[in-house]
């Protein structure tokens, strides 16, 4: 089985963008145009763009805080392979997860920002002990694929999750 969130991934970046595009004509209207130049509703223009500014800077904050990334899972062949990179704009780091089937162990998730979001840690099992490799975010992955890369992995697994409860 493959899977990877490239739609998802793509409407993240293109959200930020249009946010941006928004945010710019907003306040090119707001500090630049006269008919902001006297008090609208009784609030100066300084108050709309300052109102504005913390709505941006809310929404960045929140994107922060999900983790999105790209993930790219396949369980096809001898290995479990999952890649995944931040959906930062400028990110150069790509990081790959490779298990071969007969050494991987078990899988978790936890949840993080009030449910929102799910990290996934896999494990291995080798000659030294059992291997916790580092989360990926699956903020960024539907739904109904995260119960498929969940219901792959516990196939896979030498010990079991009850990933139905999360």
């Amino acid at each position: 089985m493959k899977l990877d969130n490239r739609k998802n991934t793509f409407q993240i970046w293109l959200r930020k963008f249009l946010t941006t595009i928004a945010l710019t004509l907003l306040v090119i209207t707001f500090g630049f145009t006269d008919y902001f130049k006297s008090p609208v509703f009784g609030i100066d223009k300084l108050w709309y763009l300052l109102a504005l500014l913390v709505l941006y800077v809310g929404l960045i904050v929140y994107n922060i805080l999900l983790k999105p990334n790209f993930v790219y899972f396949t369980d096809n062949g001898d290995k479990i392979i999952l890649r995944y990179y931040p959906t930062r704009i400028f990110n150069r780091k790509k990081n790959s997860i490779e298990i071969p089937k007969q050494s991987f162990f078990s899988w978790e998730v936890e949840k993080f920002f009030f449910g929102r979001g799910e990290v996934l840690y896999l494990h291995g099992k080798y000659k030294s002990g059992i291997a916790k490799y580092p989360g990926v975010s699956l903020s960024a992955v539907s739904r109904l694929d995260r119960e498929k890369i969940k219901a792959s992995l516990n196939l896979h697994a030498k010990k079991k999750f009850d990933y139905t409860r999360n």
